[in-house]
């Protein structure tokens, strides 16, 4: 009897464990459960030697059957330029130096500045298609440079670009000049057009890619949990005489918690008599929170924790009295949709997303039960979520997992299995006998 050969989809992505943060859940969580739906899956991903945070314990998730092929980036640090250490006094061969980096960040923006490891990723792409042909190939940004491998392998491949990010959501990310502008906006529109199918992880991010003209209607795909990262968490919902405020992921320039600080500040000073921590679980890049903390008069009640891997992150959260979001209202952040409101969702735990209205993110989470959304401009408004979260029972669900099942990291996972599949047979029957 013939043997059935399972389709094969190769994952092409920048972000991926052993790396940490957010940014690696959605191509890991795919390749976790794709070989479910009967998928023999490949990975290309970078070999990286530094990052904001490393979390090894990621890979975990992985089967033993899905492959992960790696890549050396070629960065500018491995260009021969010598840097002088003026404050040690040596002389020699070191990093490239910070305005240096900058500068060749920006220069080099076509599209971004991964392109060079596109191009690697490309070629062991193609290589790796002639050893054993792919039936599908997925590209999932940022960075967009990423989606050049779907297109060195479109004549051959189905190709599906996933966009987990806007192409560009700050003005620089365009390049330093009007031509680099010129030529990305060009690119991006030849990607989205060129695509066999669009992924969307928000509603905003579809809509921007749909005025491209992309020949077929964009898919949305959220981001999730998985619901596996939470089946050791029993024991994490008890509490102590604290009322614990936990701001999980990222602070950054988008992510500030400023309007969280003055939103606590504001409800401290209206008479609640509840201890309040506020807690952060992740990283802070190119901010200092706890500066931000002394100035809004809480530094005595602000824990900077600090990035923990994934698991531990999740026992932080399901512990939380109220998961605090902040997005700042600035050009771009409207489309953003953080993956961590998903586990926060999950949590089952009160959220209140400091966010600007409308957006993306205050969209998804408006009329789900236990979430509060306010904008950043408006502390009366968060001072007043507070209150009433803290008149809640304190172990209560405010949610039911009905309320929020569509966004199970498993079921998004057999819907782009579904769509992957149906474009794999079109492409087999339209290439007849």
């Amino acid at each position: 009897m013939p043997t059935h050969t399972p389709p094969r989809i190769l994952i092409a992505c920048y972000y991926f464990p052993p790396m940490g943060m957010g940014g690696v859940q959605r191509p890991l969580k795919f390749a976790k459960y794709l070989p479910e739906f009967g998928w023999d899956v490949t990975v290309i991903a970078p070999d990286v030697g530094s990052y904001h945070q490393f979390d090894p314990t990621l890979l975990d998730d992985l089967p033993a059957t899905v492959r992960v092929e790696r890549v050396k980036p070629w960065t500018p640090d491995r260009l021969p330029f010598k840097v002088r250490r003026q404050s040690s006094g040596i002389r020699g061969r070191g990093r490239i130096a910070p305005v240096l980096r900058r500068a060749w960040n920006q220069w080099t923006r076509l599209p971004d500045d991964k392109v060079f490891y596109a191009r690697q990723a490309c070629r062991l792409a193609q290589r790796l298609h002639r050893e054993k042909p792919f039936d599908v190939v997925l590209t999932t940004s940022p960075p967009p440079s990423i989606h050049h491998v779907g297109e060195s392998l479109r004549s051959h491949v189905i190709w599906v670009a996933d966009f987990r990010d806007p192409w560009a959501i700050r003005a620089g990310d365009w390049g330093a000049t009007p031509l680099h502008k010129a030529i990305n906006q060009k690119s991006m529109q030849r990607i989205v057009r060129s695509a066999d199918r669009l992924i969307a992880v928000n509603d905003g991010i579809a809509a921007t890619l749909a005025q491209h003209g992309p020949a077929h209607p964009v898919e949305i795909i959220h981001n999730g949990y998985d619901e596996s990262d939470f089946a050791d968490t029993s024991t994490a919902s008890a509490r102590d005489a604290n009322f614990t405020i936990v701001c999980p992921g990222t602070f950054s320039e988008e992510f500030s918690p400023e309007p969280i600080f003055a939103a606590v500040r504001a409800w401290k000073n209206s008479g609640t008599q509840l201890t309040v921590r506020i807690s952060h679980v992740g990283a802070s890049i190119g901010i200092d929170a706890n500066a931000m903390a002394d100035r809004c008069g809480l530094d005595a009640i602000f824990d900077e924790v600090g990035y923990l891997p994934h698991s531990q992150s999740i026992r932080a959260i399901v512990a939380a009295d109220v998961i605090a979001i902040p997005i700042r209202d600035i050009q771009g952040s409207g489309a953003i949709v953080p993956g961590r409101i998903f586990e926060a969702l999950r949590t089952l735990r009160p959220i209140l997303l400091i966010a600007p209205l409308p957006g993306a993110a205050a969209r998804l989470l408006q009329g789900v039960p236990g979430c509060w959304v306010v904008a950043p401009d408006d502390t009366g408004a968060g001072a007043a979520a507070l209150h009433q979260i803290a008149l809640l029972t304190r172990t209560a669900p405010v949610r039911r997992i009905a309320d929020i099942a569509r966004f199970d990291r498993r079921d998004q996972t057999r819907r782009l299995s579904e769509l992957c599949a149906l474009l794999a047979d079109e492409s087999r029957r339209s290439a007849g006998p």
